[in-house]
């Protein structure tokens, strides 16, 4: 991909990144495509130079939209603990696909929230900067099990008990420790961790792939840690937070319910029926 003009403002970004999806004929994702593109942009902007062209190789990993999990269950008893230095990533939810900050949203673009553990990681593909810093991205993919469905579109279609999606990786620098990247007031999804999911269906509107097509987390803000039952204690930017506020976006669904149980939650959206699922206009 070459541009003359290589975009420096947040718009031009956006912009850039709406026209490769249009030239590739593919429909962006939610929260995966936020944490990659905005691990582009920031390289972007620590080397003072365009890299449009890890840009694009970096989007090729935001397509690798969520498919149901396959494989047999992790018979390990022991969980790896997360370390390492944390790089969070700011601003960049701006170029998001769905919106994920209210309720109203939720019940409009999303097909269940759940409750689920984070049981395996793994590496999804390495993407070079093309500016010779020899930096590089890698792409991560969970495996989440589902515990407990809170609530579901009444055409949604069925999530099964382990689903992978993407979340934030990792950037590697010559000659200095792979460090974890992290998205400004959203979890990483780090494993042995519990959170609210969520999820929009990828199978669209076509009823006859559904689910099939995998899961995409809704947004930044549709990812909440979860210790027991009270919301807002566990992980957020790869970090243990206990009930911080500031780890939610003012005036969101997520801040609302900050510190409350999964009781108070499950009752708040039995209370609201679903709207018509949007994006399928």
């Amino acid at each position: 991909m070459n541009d003359s003009h290589a975009p420096t403002t947040d718009e031009e970004f956006v912009d850039h990144i709406r026209r490769t999806y249009r030239a590739l004929d593919v429909q962006p994702g939610g929260i995966d495509t936020v944490h990659v593109l905005a691990g582009a942009r920031h390289r972007r902007l620590r080397s003072g130079g365009a890299v449009l062209a890890a840009a694009a190789a970096v989007i090729v990993l935001a397509l690798a939209v969520a498919q149901p999990w396959t494989g047999t269950p992790d018979s390990s008893a022991e969980l790896p603990v997360a370390d390492g230095p944390v790089e969070v990533l700011k601003g960049g939810m701006a170029s998001e696909a769905w919106p994920s900050w209210t309720w109203n949203e939720w019940a409009a673009w999303s097909d269940v929230v759940v409750l689920a553990d984070v049981t395996s990681e793994s590496e999804e593909g390495t993407y070079s900067a093309a500016d010779g810093s020899g930096e590089s991205t890698i792409g991560r993919k969970v495996t989440v099990k589902v515990g407990d469905v809170l609530w579901a579109r009444d055409s949604a279609f069925a999530v099964g008990d382990r689903v992978d999606v993407s979340a934030a990786g990792w950037v590697d620098r010559p000659g200095e420790k792979r460090v974890r990247i992290a998205l400004e007031t959203a979890p990483r999804l780090e494993v042995g961790r519990t959170y609210v999911l969520a999820l929009r269906s990828a199978g669209g509107c076509d009823a006859d792939t559904g689910g099939s097509e995998g899961w995409s987390v809704l947004g930044s803000s549709a990812a909440w840690p979860v210790s027991g039952s009270t919301i807002g204690t566990g992980e957020s930017e790869g970090r243990t937070v206990v009930g911080d506020p500031t780890q939610a976006v003012p005036g969101s669904f997520e801040r609302e319910m900050m510190g409350r149980t999964i009781a108070d939650l499950r009752a708040k959206m039995a209370d609201s029926p679903p709207a018509a699922r949007r994006g399928c206009e």
